[in-house]
């Protein structure tokens, strides 16, 4: 989840655009409350990341795909930060 997957336990609301803990997820040690509680923080960050590569994706969509491409570019800015985030997020997976 921490890498913006979902997974057994985690589950990605596509209406919502944020993860969830699934129904039936227990510690025996945590009440649910706190164990929300402990989780609510990296969900947070999983959401963002998530939607961090959403939007990547949907720039290089309604651009050229890559960065290697030439093709003349309406939001030339925006398309470089995507790509620049698209890069980092690349690396950053990678060191994982």
């Amino acid at each position: 989840m921490l890498q913006g997957f979902a997974s057994e336990h985690f589950l990605w609301d596509t209406v919502e655009q944020r993860f969830s803990i699934k129904n039936g997820t227990h510690v025996s040690h945590l009440s649910m409350s706190s164990l929300y509680n402990l989780l609510a923080s990296f969900m947070d960050a999983a959401t963002n990341l998530r939607r961090v590569e959403i939007f990547v994706k949907r720039v290089a969509c309604e651009s050229t795909g890559s960065w290697l491409k030439f093709r003349p570019r309406a939001l030339p800015t925006l398309e470089a930060f995507a790509n620049a985030v698209a890069m980092r997020l690349a690396v950053g997976l990678q060191s994982v």
